[in-house]
């Protein structure tokens, strides 16, 4: 009988697969415990734990900002070249709670800047909702053509608040944003 095949080491190779096997299935076991539940349970059938009876002011406020309306995205492009710097479009109506976005196309570098005219406590909001700052109402640089600023008007009160591009004023790429009641 040839060695390979000889009953010692063909005890020994199925000992070693039952092994393996077996440490095999525990991984197994692990990997799907890690995965989660693969199942679906359908609790149509089972009564509920939680009845309301009256609405709580949770529920309410829920309730509220679900029918609330959604908050609309303003896209202004920041444009450079041989005819001009501009933003386009260069005014813009919106409401309290929506957001604008500046989007570098040509021409940079460009940024926002809002002018301090801004009143007060409207300026103190427009500089906190603004994520990037490079110093008070004033964005860093967009380099490269695709890159965009994003800011949201949360609680920017009802007016007129104007903003340019800091390294392109002189040459007239200004903006406004009328935030209407």
């Amino acid at each position: 009988m040839p060695r390979h095949l000889a009953p010692s080491d063909t005890s020994r190779r199925l000992r070693s697969l039952v092994v393996a096997g077996i440490v095999l299935s525990f991984v197994g076991l692990a990997l799907g415990a890690c995965a989660g539940p693969r199942t679906q349970v359908n609790l149509a059938d089972r009564p509920s734990r939680f009845v309301a009876t009256r609405s709580t002011p949770d529920m309410v406020a829920r309730a509220r900002r679900s029918t609330a309306p959604k908050a609309d995205t303003v896209v202004i492009e920041m444009r450079g070249d041989a005819n001009g710097y501009v933003f386009a479009p260069d005014t813009v109506h919106i409401h309290t709670g929506d957001v604008v976005t500046w989007k570098m196309i040509s021409g940079g570098p460009h940024n926002i800047a809002f002018s301090r005219e801004a009143a007060g406590d409207a300026a103190d909001v427009i500089n906190r909702n603004m994520a990037a700052k490079m110093a008070y109402l004033s964005s860093p640089l967009l380099m490269n053509p695709g890159e965009a600023l994003t800011v949201p008007f949360n609680d920017v009160p009802p007016g007129t608040y104007e903003f340019h591009c800091i390294p392109h004023l002189a040459m007239g790429q200004k903006g406004v944003i009328i935030v209407d009641p």
